[in-house]
């Protein structure tokens, strides 16, 4: 991605200010300088609310930003008029506030922001800045990265000492819940991890970088599935499975805008398939699988006497697989089998992402051939043996686990005999 400087006259970092509301008081607040205003547009309405003859309609700005890190979503911004020779004169004047709403990486321009707030005397040109925070987001932000450069050696008790005094110092940073999380698995500590991974996901909405908005869904998910199959009882367990499904639909819908700054071969997969990331098409399948597998070990009247009526608006919601020729499964028409072709689907999608990585295969080899042994006499008994053939390909490559290898040889051994 091309980064470009934000303007010759300021320099690839936050400056300080000294902001006044006005000029003839010596009360200023010391702030930072994060970067300047390129456009301003009010929002659509219908109604123009006026005071004193102005029109008072909330408004948009747009700005690039030469210091993007620790700019967050819900962050307060403060526009300020000053002299353009910022390094002579620290003072400048505040002319408007604003809530930012979307931080986000362009081309051109570099990092950027879009914000709200009622801007009438705001203009292009105007720098934008935040209170100063002293060093603290700063400090936080060089643990997070001390924590980064021990992951990457692998050494995950000093990893795990940087990200947890990240989060001492800042609390408020998704992305470090995140790294908590997958340092808490790497090292078996799966309680840990299912409380950062829970911090994690109610702040989803302040997440800036789009790879970190890709991983999270896809870890949450993993996450939430281990800590459901320890659930012994199948109608509690099929309630949690439900909700965990809830909350990945409705994340889904918070995905839109991270179209704009992704490999451009993926961008019809998010559209079409969901979000565009290995693990997350791996664990959506087996969320998939595990709600097939209790549907297919009870009659269809006990499980509707386990769940409420929104439980089943959850379960009813139409499967879209896009990829498929027949495009829509209803789970209400055809129960359980809707569930298990999502699972053989979003594993497909997992193996287009990652050919290397053939968990999936084996999944799909062996949902294949269960599916084989418990209905020998169906009519499309060809279609699941070219499945375990096209997969145990790809599986045999690569194979996972030396116990599941076995097991896949002997599929390929014997499947032909249904």
């Amino acid at each position: 991605m091309l980064f470009c400087g934000l303007n010759v006259r300021i320099s690839s970092e936050s400056l300080p200010l000294h902001a006044f509301r006005d000029y003839g008081t010596s009360s200023m607040q010391k702030m930072e300088i994060l970067g300047e205003v390129t456009s301003k547009s009010h929002m659509t309405s219908k109604n123009r609310p006026r005071l004193l003859n102005y029109d008072t309609r909330e408004m948009i700005l747009s700005a690039k930003l030469n210091e993007h890190q620790g700019v967050r979503i819900g962050d307060t911004i403060y526009i300020i008029q000053k002299d353009p020779d910022h390094r002579k004169y620290l003072n400048g004047l505040i002319v408007g506030k604003a809530t930012i709403f979307s931080v986000f990486q362009t081309s051109f321009q570099g990092w950027m922001i879009k914000a709200r707030g009622n801007l009438s005397m705001v203009k292009k040109g105007h720098f934008i800045a935040r209170l100063d925070f002293g060093s603290e987001r700063n400090t936080a932000l060089e643990y997070l990265r001390m924590g980064d450069k021990f992951k990457a050696l692998d050494d995950y008790p000093k990893a795990y000492f940087w990200y947890k005094k990240s989060l001492d110092t800042d609390s408020q940073r998704p992305e470090t819940y995140l790294k908590l999380t997958q340092i808490s698995m790497a090292q078996g500590m799966d309680e840990q991890a299912f409380t950062y991974i829970k911090e994690a996901w109610e702040r989803s909405d302040k997440i800036v970088d789009p790879n970190d908005m890709l991983e999270l869904p896809g870890l949450y998910i993993s996450v939430k599935l281990d800590k459901i199959r320890g659930i012994k009882a199948q109608d509690k367990r099929f309630k949690e499975l439900l909700l965990l499904l809830k909350d990945v639909r409705h994340y889904k819908e918070q995905m839109s805008w991270v179209g704009g700054y992704i490999q451009e071969g993926y961008k019809s997969m998010l559209e079409k398939a969901g979000i565009p990331e290995y693990n997350y098409q791996y664990n959506l399948a087996g969320l998939y699988r595990e709600i097939f597998q209790i549907m297919n070990r009870n009659h269809m009247n006990q499980i509707l006497e386990w769940i409420s009526k929104d439980e089943r608006e959850i379960l009813y919601e139409p499967l879209y697989l896009a990829y498929e020729s027949d495009p829509f499964e209803y789970p209400q028409k055809s129960w359980d089998n809707a569930f298990f072709e999502a699972a053989i689907y979003h594993y497909k999608m997992a193996t287009e992402l990652n050919e290397l990585d053939t968990r999936s295969s084996y999944e799909i080899i062996m949902l294949s051939y269960e599916k084989l042994k418990t209905h020998p006499s169906m009519v499309d008994v060809d279609r699941f043996k070219n499945l375990i053939k096209h997969y145990g390909r790809y599986y045999l490559r690569v194979p996972d686990e030396t116990d599941h290898y076995s097991r896949v040889q002997n599929v390929l051994n014997t499947f032909n005999q249904f």
